[in-house]
């Protein structure tokens, strides 16, 4: 009866294992495509708005490309581009993204700005009324993002939905009309929805 026990005993620190195991290997999300190499395209479904102290940038067409890296990974980079933007009230303000990077994290919710040619994404607003130039540079740790898989496979895509609270920028111009006050800030927000697509085949999140 006394071996019973013992054995009764294991097999329950043996399930205990495997279920606590088996929850973390759950919750570990990761990016999945079905090949390598494949170009990938966002587009937003949803307008990307910055805000900085009240005043907002908001662009007509903003667009993501990358391409996939790995069958599965827990990373996917993606070149931002932005036009037909307003900017703190002027509108024909120019983004600037040569080279810049965003490196999404699955399994924090995170994204990175990286690469940047310049170190930073330059944003500049003007007319003969005034000017606003403020910098987003490279940084880690960008909150807020959500991924989530749509349609089937073997045709499915990623949505993403970016509610961040920790931009950090830096107001290095502000003249005339510009509502902005040179200086740094670390609370700058970010929101917007993305629909990323593979050019063949499937991009998912999971």
């Amino acid at each position: 009866m006394k071996h019973l026990k013992t054995l009764g005993l294991a097999a329950l620190a043996i399930a205990a294992i495997t279920a606590f195991t088996g929850a973390s290997s759950a919750s570990a999300a990761e990016f999945h495509a079905s090949a390598v190499g494949t170009a990938i395209h966002g587009a937003q479904a949803e307008s990307h708005k910055f805000t900085v102290t009240g005043s907002s940038v908001t662009c007509t067409t903003a667009t993501f490309t990358g391409k996939t890296e790995a069958l599965t990974s827990t990373t996917q980079k993606s070149h931002p581009e932005y036009s037909g933007c307003t900017a703190f009230g002027f509108v024909g303000a120019t983004v600037n993204t040569a080279g810049c990077q965003y490196v999404f994290h699955a399994n924090t919710g995170t994204v990175d700005l990286e690469e940047c040619t310049a170190g930073k994404i330059t944003i500049t607003a003007s007319s003969v009324f005034g000017k606003c130039v403020i910098d987003i540079p490279n940084q880690t740790g960008i909150n807020g993002q959500t991924f989530t898989t749509q349609g089937s496979a073997p045709s499915r895509d990623i949505l993403v939905t970016t509610k961040s609270t920790n931009v950090r920028d830096n107001v290095v111009t502000s003249t005339g009309i510009c509502p902005l006050a040179v200086g740094e800030h670390n609370n700058a927000t970010y929101t917007g929805t993305t629909t990323v697509k593979a050019a063949s085949g499937e991009i998912y999140y999971t």
